[in-house]
């Protein structure tokens, strides 16, 4: 599988569409870009690995591997980036 993500920097946030083959899945939101900081940055664009994770508090949902200089980093639910993401 191959996911793509279109983003669209802005100083509140990061938006983005995600797509797997070119068919559109959905809507992202992730935090601006402030040169890659945990917990205050959307990671660099670029190519990862992404496996599938289960958690109590996200259920279903991925995880990225192999982000140069961070760690544990999701794809979950979240309505808002700055109030409920970390990175």
């Amino acid at each position: 599988m191959e996911l793509v993500l279109h983003r669209a920097y802005f100083e509140e946030g990061t938006n983005g569409a995600l797509f797997n083959s070119g068919r559109f899945l959905c809507h992202t939101i992730e935090l601006p870009w402030n040169d890659n900081k945990r917990n205050i940055s959307c990671i660099p664009e670029g190519v990862y690995k992404v496996e599938p994770r289960f958690s109590k508090r996200f259920k279903h949902h991925l995880i990225l591997k192999d982000v140069k200089g961070r760690s544990f980093i999701l794809f979950h639910p979240a309505n808002d980036a700055l109030k409920e993401l970390q990175g």
